[in-house]
């Protein structure tokens, strides 16, 4: 969701009062938000000893029958209205005002059944129980922006009640503290716990913003344009499948998507990933440009680094294969020349039953390789319990054990 101003504006010398409310509108879907936002001058002349919106909507009557004009022209076009601008939480930080959401919520019915009202509101406030929830949506903004850690501690109380929404910020990095690398891999690594978290509707505060937007001003674009794009175009839509360990230990995310898989990939080490993707494999960077990655005919090779790259067409069914295979517990017994019970499972990710045989590779636990026959049907868990005997001599601590799948049917390749 980005941000445009309208240059509407509303007289407000009703009851005595001068000044002007701007309107500003920001697209939310099929629909558009409109902030109903103070003016400046008007603000300072009339309201020195309060803040923000909160002191336009001190008297609720007046400050309906300043904003009727408003109403009448707009509500046919614009379904969402925000009491104040992003960086305005007057309102809610003030209980008196909060209490008079009801009696706001119901001056916007009043124009269409389906309006809803909102609040602007930041990680640090208290949040109200949805219960008591009077207005359908907050639009939740940090100072500075959240990363994509804090965001996941920070979002884990959100949980969207029926008919009400949750709108939250995803502005990029300043150019005048960071490179353009970290702030490229910032604003993926943020869009990617987004989809993570299942979060639906986000936005950006300041997209005509010359060190964080997207447009200087101008309206020329800025260097994140293109990757915000690149995101927005691909991710739209997708599912949030998981990570999986790559050879190189390259940071990765894989999504679902129209019946494929999608990954975004990066590694602050340079490296070359040598693995099984799929068939129709195509590597991107986040401007859109189409990348040569080396092939044998089966695995890829592509060269990772701190730039994040897109790998679209992946196999699905292999990826649901990856992001479901698990041991049934995380460690084993240190106890020597005595077999424990482990068990392997996965998921079926093909349209049909599969058969074949599963290597398990680790030299310094277990020799030689444990080799598994399995046969699984469409969509079936599969599951196998292995007399697992650590050799004499194996080392503590955690240890990494590859997978090397094989099939009968020579159509599928092995991974």
């Amino acid at each position: 969701i980005a941000k445009e101003t309208v240059e509407y504006k509303v007289n407000l010398e009703y009851g005595g009062w001068g000044g002007s409310l701007f309107l500003d509108r920001k697209p939310a879907g099929n629909t558009s938000l409109g902030i109903i936002n103070r003016y400046t001058t008007f603000y300072e002349k009339f309201w020195q000893h309060e803040q923000g919106m909160a002191a336009l909507t001190s008297d609720i009557k007046l400050f309906q029958a300043a904003i009727e004009p408003v109403m009448t022209q707009l509500s046919l076009r614009i379904g969402r209205w925000q009491l104040g601008s992003d960086d305005d939480t007057s309102v809610a930080e003030d209980l008196e005002h909060i209490d008079k959401m009801l009696t706001m919520k119901e001056f916007f019915v009043k124009y269409g059944e389906e309006s809803k009202v909102g609040l602007p509101w930041t990680w640090m406030l208290q949040r109200v129980n949805a219960e008591e929830q009077s207005w359908d949506f907050t639009s939740n903004v940090a100072y500075p922006e959240l990363s994509a850690t804090e965001m996941g501690n920070y979002t884990s109380d959100i949980k969207e009640a029926k008919g009400r929404e949750s709108y939250i910020s995803l502005q990029p990095l300043p150019s005048y503290e960071y490179d353009l690398q970290t702030r490229v891999r910032d604003y993926a690594a943020r869009f990617v716990e987004i989809k993570r978290l299942g979060i639906q509707r986000v936005f950006a505060p300041r997209p005509f913003d010359d060190d964080s937007g997207f447009f200087r001003e101008g309206s020329q674009p800025t260097e994140l344009l293109c990757p915000w794009r690149t995101l927005a175009v691909e991710l739209n839509g997708a599912s949030y499948m998981g990570s999986f360990q790559m050879p190189g230990n390259s940071e990765n995310h894989v999504f679902q998507k129209n019946g494929t898989a999608m990954m975004l990939v990066w590694n602050d080490t340079p490296t070359e990933e040598t693995l099984y993707l799929g068939q129709r494999v195509r590597v991107l960077d986040l401007w859109g440009r189409q990348l040569d990655v080396p092939t044998d005919g089966v695995r890829h090779s592509p060269q990772v680094d701190g730039w994040p790259l897109l790998v679209k067409n992946m196999d699905l069914s292999v990826a649901i294969i990856r992001h479901t295979i698990a041991f049934d517990r995380d460690s084993i017994d240190s106890v020597l020349g005595q077999k424990q019970a482990l068990t392997l499972s996965f998921r079926n990710g093909f349209p049909r039953g599969i058969s074949g045989a599963i290597s398990m590779v680790n030299e310094t636990l277990f020799s030689p390789e444990y080799t598994i026959g399995f046969k699984a049907g469409r969509g079936e868990d599969y599951a196998y319990t292995i007399p697992m005997q650590v050799n004499q001599d194996a080392l503590t601590g955690k240890q990494l054990v590859k997978l090397d799948f094989q099939f009968h049917n020579e159509e599928l390749a092995t991974f």
